[in-house]
């Protein structure tokens, strides 16, 4: 197997080694990783959301179809795409077939829920933790559950110099 152009970050890392193994592209092109999309230059990470389109007489073949196109390997978008999923276990239990018109009320949860999937084109999530120099840390962890579901979050607070702080998030 043939290996070549490679990438890696951060920045200052291309200097130090050859450049017969790295890419020709500059750190302004994202490059996408397993689904993901990598900013070099800021170091952050991004899910890619295509434009969605749904037809008129909406079905649960297609509300299967939109939700299951988002692909998220790493969980970060679990809390966006629960509505949606919550929503398809509503359709099963109307037991409607698959390519059956849905009821408006359906319809309008799920058309809402589309039209906020463009805010997540914006979203980014940095891809290393940084401790820095002298900082203190602490690991938080929240829980919750209802009825329906249940959500975990895990983030690392860092506090630098005893005046900047900031927080990663895990999942």
């Amino acid at each position: 197997m043939d290996l070549r152009l490679w990438t890696f970050g951060p920045i200052e890392y291309h200097a130090v080694l050859s450049t017969d193994f790295t890419t020709e592209s500059t750190f302004e092109n994202p490059v996408p990783v397993l689904g993901i999309i990598w900013d070099r230059k800021d170091d952050n990470l991004s899910i890619n959301i295509k434009d969605v389109s749904v037809s008129e007489n909406l079905s649960k073949r297609e509300i299967l179809s939109v939700t299951q196109a988002i692909f998220d390997p790493l969980g970060f978008l679990a809390p966006v795409l629960l509505p949606a999923k919550l929503l398809l276990q509503q359709i099963w239990a109307i037991k409607s077939d698959w390519d059956t018109p849905l009821p408006e009320e359906i319809k309008v949860k799920f058309l809402k829920w589309v039209e906020n999937l463009q805010i997540l084109t914006n979203l980014k999530m940095p891809r290393r933790i940084g401790f820095g120099d002298k900082s203190s840390w602490s690991l938080h962890v929240f829980c919750d559950s209802s009825q329906q579901a249940y959500a975990t979050v895990i983030f690392l607070r860092c506090e630098y110099d005893g005046k900047n702080i900031h927080t990663f998030r895990f999942c």
